[in-house]
């Protein structure tokens, strides 16, 4: 799958996002002419895909699977061909209560880094992804360091 292959089309994405997805992005849709269509949720975009309302979709890959396989289908059918932007997988962005010294926010911090990747590291975060969406060929690529 390249961006020739969506050249022109019609591409939902999640209200406002776009940006977020870097300039990379930004660039490679005004240069291939895609048309992002606003959704307001990554359900509603899976949806106008699965309708033909849009020709693709750009959203979180976990999310989107598990949107697929609720409204019935399996995600490596409906995700055979998939574009990846990049391999970040998620940020968490915090505010620091005001009345919190900087110091405390930022042992606050190292201790979530640390709990987050003991959970990666135990596998704790393939179990709970295990609950919600149902282990097929497209999650297995997933986790076989593709994203």
């Amino acid at each position: 799958m390249s961006w020739k292959n969506i050249e022109g089309k019609l591409v939902g994405v999640i209200r406002g996002a776009e940006r977020s997805y870097g300039t990379e992005f930004i660039r490679a849709v005004e240069q291939h002419g895609i048309v992002l269509v606003p959704v307001n949720t990554v359900k509603q975009g899976i949806s106008m895909l699965l309708r033909g309302r849009i020709n693709g979709y750009f959203g979180p890959d976990l999310l989107s699977h598990y949107w697929i396989q609720k409204l019935g289908y399996r995600c490596d059918v409906l995700a055979g061909q998939v574009l990846y932007l990049n391999e970040i997988t998620a940020h968490l962005m915090m505010s620091k209560p005001y009345h919190m010294k900087i110091s405390h926010a930022k042992k606050f911090s190292d201790k979530l880094n640390q709990t987050m990747k003991k959970l990666i590291q135990e596998k704790a975060v393939e179990t709970i992804i295990d609950r919600y969406i149902k282990p097929d060929t497209c999650l297995r690529t997933l986790r076989g360091n593709t994203i």
